[in-house]
């Protein structure tokens, strides 16, 4: 189906079937970007630790942090 048949059969759906699919395409995007952001965030903090930028904790240290 192209973009405008898409646009001409949401159009033509009950407002609460658009609206829930508008909620839907509204939260799979920020989920997209969201999960994108934390992903870039985890690659930084391994280079942070791969550089020595930053000194990650031994086993020891992350067992005893951890409980």
């Amino acid at each position: 189906m192209i973009p405008s048949q898409i646009t001409k059969t949401v159009l033509a759906l009950p407002e609460s079937e658009r609206l829930e699919l508008a909620r839907r395409i509204v939260e799979s995007v920020s989920t997209e970007r969201e999960t994108a952001g934390l992903i870039a965030d985890g690659v930084r903090r391994i280079e942070d630790v791969a550089s020595g930028k930053v000194r990650g904790l031994s086993e020891e240290e992350y067992r005893r942090k951890v409980g």
